[in-house]
Formats: C-alpha cells, sequence, structure tokens
C-alpha cells in the first residue's frame, strides 16, 4: 500500500496500486508527487517508481487529433479556403465552368430599374402612374362639360354620361354639365377627388 503527499503537504492514503493508477489518470497525482515507498518507507518521486512508470508515459501523451473535415480530412483554412456546397462569389467561376453571379445581382434579384412596384402606392396596379391634380383642375375648367377629365381619372362611366348628356341635347346639356364639372374641380383642387385606383391625385 501507497501514502502519497498532497500539494497541501498532507498525507493521504494508504491506497493500492491500482488506486494510485486512478489517481495518476485524474491528475491528482504527477512525476514530482512524493510517495511513500512501501518497501523502504522512504519518501520517492512517484517517477522513479517503476510499476507507475507507464502511467505517467500514457498521462503525458496528447490526445489524437479527431478529423472533421469532409472523407475524413481537416478542412482547409486561410482566406482560399471554400465550402464545396459554397456558391461562387460575384464574377468568380464556379467548379463546373458556368460563371458566378455578377456583381449586385443575385440570383432571385431583378436588375435596378425593372421592378414596377418600386415606389407604387400601396394598393396600386403594376405599372401604375399617378395623376395630376392640376391636369384634371384644368380639364375639369376647360373641358369639363364634355366630361375629359373624368376620362383622365380613369371614371370613364361617368365621362361618358357627361359627353352624352351634353351632345345629346345639342349643348344645352353642357349647363348642367358645366355645372358638373366646376363642382368636380373644387373637389380636385382640395384633394377631395381620387383616381379610378382609389389613389389621391399628385400635386
Amino acid at each position: 500500500m501507497y501514502q502519497v503527499y498532497g500539494a497541501d503537504g498532507e498525507l493521504y492514503g494508504p491506497v493500492s496500486l491500482d488506486e494510485l493508477r486512478k489517481w495518476i489518470k485524474e491528475g491528482r497525482v504527477s512525476a514530482s508527487s512524493r510517495i511513500i515507498d512501501p518497501i523502504t518507507g522512504h519518501a520517492v518521486m512517484a517517477s522513479s517508481i517503476a510499476e507507475l512508470a507507464a502511467d505517467f508515459a500514457a498521462a503525458t501523451q496528447p490526445a489524437p487529433v479527431q478529423p472533421n473535415g469532409p472523407y475524413g480530412s481537416n478542412p482547409p483554412s486561410g482566406p482560399s479556403a471554400q465550402s464545396p456546397y459554397a456558391q461562387p462569389g460575384p464574377g468568380a467561376s464556379s467548379p463546373y465552368g458556368q460563371p458566378g453571379p455578377a456583381p449586385g445581382v443575385g440570383p432571385y434579384s431583378q436588375p435596378p430599374g425593372q421592378n414596377p412596384m418600386v415606389n407604387a402606392p400601396y394598393g396600386a396596379p403594376v405599372g401604375y402612374q399617378p395623376k395630376s391634380k392640376i391636369i384634371a383642375g384644368l380639364l375639369a375648367l376647360f373641358l369639363g362639360s364634355l366630361g375629359i377629365h373624368r376620362f383622365y381619372l380613369g371614371h370613364n362611366n361617368i365621362g361618358v354620361a357627361m359627353l352624352l348628356i351634353t351632345v345629346l341635347t345639342c349643348g344645352w346639356g353642357g349647363i348642367i354639365t358645366g355645372i358638373w364639372a366646376f363642382i368636380d374641380m373644387i373637389l380636385i383642387f382640395t384633394g377631395s377627388m381620387n383616381d379610378s385606383n382609389n389613389q389621391p391625385l399628385t400635386s
């Protein structure tokens, strides 16, 4: 049975040779630890005990490096490293001979200036162009009895009605449509009338 001096100077044990080997694996006993030799009764260095030489040699060997790269090899490192499944960078060529995406253009993006919905008002159709309040008001002022301002705003049914009233009455109905157009002009300039897409008119 063996006795071991701890780092605090206290004497621990007695312990068997197997228990002492377990302490070496756990790091509780090092090669420089002092151990009481059961044969001589003197304190000796742990590394001088022949039965423990193999245990100290095994404890000092570094742990093997586990491969973590694809197919059992370490992955490359550095700026040239690239995943085997990564997309090629802008302007770079792919491993299959096809050029990579152009700078600033992704695989699902549209070239700049070709998206018709950019800056479109909410609820407006694709390719919508806002109507001008000034143009609509001037059309109502000068050609309002013919309903031209209503055609401009997309209110085609009302524009046809105003046009028919004026034409079929040989101009006499223009008095009614003229008053109607004057009211429309006020609504246009006050921002109370929208176009056929229910979008406000621009100044």
